[in-house]
């Protein structure tokens, strides 16, 4: 998927609009299916020199879509309008052809391709049983991606963890390695990671800042790299 062109057509000043056009187009293969879209916005919006906020804005454009079962010959085309004052058209109508072909950009401009990749996961823990969930993972290249990031889900939400109120620690952040001693938990120089922070105010009497620290001790057979 590409987006082909965005950029602003007039200035932005007090009396004129900012405009915005964007065409984006995608090819999509399936094994029942070949489709083509291309969609075409134009927006424009006021915002007064100072202000981000946009004091009012409009968008108009079209989506078409041409698909084919492989091997059939008949391409449907379907295409959606819909205008600045707010109403809308449709119009689909299938004829023998071919799939239009998209115009490719020059070398230096990269092409991306989507393929859809699902992965089931399910933990093996001593745990409550819990409500399967549906995640999308953007970014993800392959099977082993996913399954790197399953496992971190699993650790994060499998593993025991505990919570400690300390005096505010600053130099403390996301994800660092600790080791908490705490006899009264049968915790000796046990290691994890920092999985949230929270600052505690006392506003009504000393005024000190406290923190209350939650700390994730890994199962070893969620290690993510493991995978």
């Amino acid at each position: 998927q590409r987006a082909d062109t965005a950029y602003q057509w007039i200035a932005p000043t007090a009396t004129q609009p900012v405009q915005r056009l964007t065409e984006t187009y995608a090819e999509e293969t399936t094994a029942t299916e070949k489709a083509v879209t291309s969609d075409y916005t134009e927006t424009r919006w006021y915002a007064p020199p100072g202000l981000v906020a946009e004091t009012w804005g409009e968008a108009a454009g079209s989506n078409t879509r041409w698909s084919t079962v492989p091997g059939s010959g008949i391409v449907t085309t379907a295409t959606f309008t819909f205008h600045d004052d707010g109403a809308s058209e449709y119009d689909s109508k299938s004829a023998a052809g071919e799939l239009p072909v998209l115009a490719r950009a020059a070398d230096d401009v990269p092409q991306y391709k989507t393929v859809p990749l699902v992965l089931t996961a399910t933990a093996d823990s001593s745990n409550a049983a819990v409500e399967p969930r549906i995640e999308t993972v953007w970014g993800a290249e392959d099977m082993d991606d996913l399954t790197t990031v399953a496992r971190r889900t699993f650790r994060d939400a499998q593993s025991p963890s505990v919570t400690i109120l300390h005096r505010a620690m600053p130099l403390l952040q996301l994800y660092d390695v600790v080791t908490v001693t705490d006899p009264t938990r049968a915790l000796d120089t046990a290691k994890g990671y920092v999985a949230s922070i929270r600052l505690l105010l006392d506003s009504s009497t000393t005024g000190r800042l406290n923190q209350e620290t939650v700390v994730v001790f890994p199962l070893s057979q969620f290690d993510p790299e493991a995978a």
